[in-house]
């Protein structure tokens, strides 16, 4: 019986430890995504592998122009919809490096890069999205810069001082935004095949950023 008693003691002080030791989110079942770049430095493009672990057929709504990282400060509800947030985070804290916002591009003259990604958002199918079966992985590209400019008055950029950084990616789709900005026939047509929307956070693997002197 002492036998019996200390063994089911151990399994469940195991049990603890994997529960509180496993990173959260990234690596449990769901959809994962990872970063496959083994560095990054400014201007590169992100390599990312997407992983549907989920029973079910899904589909992310990301856009990855480039013009669609442009438009960060000056459209962020669509962006959250359509775009994966790029965190870059302090090496030793962890911390989230903020953004510097300035001008926009409501001062920039932006405005017609501003009306060409919301028409071309409009004129999005289904086949445009990230669709996955259950099992099913991809692997896409989207672009990364530590500064988006047109001119010194229409910018935005990382707020960074050190050479170094943790780089991740991050996001979560909102539903009512996604009713917001997606078009109900092509939410329809999505839903006839078999794919529904993921809601769950979806977070990535974090990789090193080396930034170059000149971007600080």
């Amino acid at each position: 019986m002492e036998l019996l008693i200390n063994n089911m003691i151990k399994k469940v002080t195991q049990f603890v430890f994997l529960f509180l030791f496993l990173p959260l989110g990234y690596g449990q079942i769901g959809v994962r995504v990872e970063i496959l770049n083994s560095e990054v430095i400014d201007g590169d493009l992100l390599e990312i592998r997407i992983s549907n672990q989920t029973d079910q057929s899904i589909f992310l709504p990301w856009d990855v122009s480039v013009l669609s990282y442009e438009m960060l400060m000056v459209d962020f509800e669509r962006v959250t919809v359509f775009v994966p947030k790029i965190l870059l985070r302090d090496l030793d804290t962890n911390e989230q490096i903020p953004f510097i916002g300035e001008g926009t591009s409501i001062c920039g003259g932006g405005f017609g890069k501003l009306d060409t990604w919301k028409a071309w958002l409009a004129n999005k199918k289904e086949e445009d999205f990230i669709l996955l079966k259950k099992g099913e992985e991809k692997v896409i590209t989207i672009p990364f810069k530590l500064r988006w400019t047109e001119n010194t008055d229409n910018f935005y950029q990382y707020n960074v001082s050190e050479n170094t950084y943790n780089l991740n990616l991050s996001y979560q789709l909102n539903q009512e935004l996604m009713h917001k900005f997606i078009d109900k026939k092509v939410l329809k047509q999505l839903k006839k095949k078999g794919y529904i929307p993921y809601f769950e956070k979806i977070p990535s693997n974090q990789v090193l950023i080396h930034i170059n002197e000149e971007s600080i």
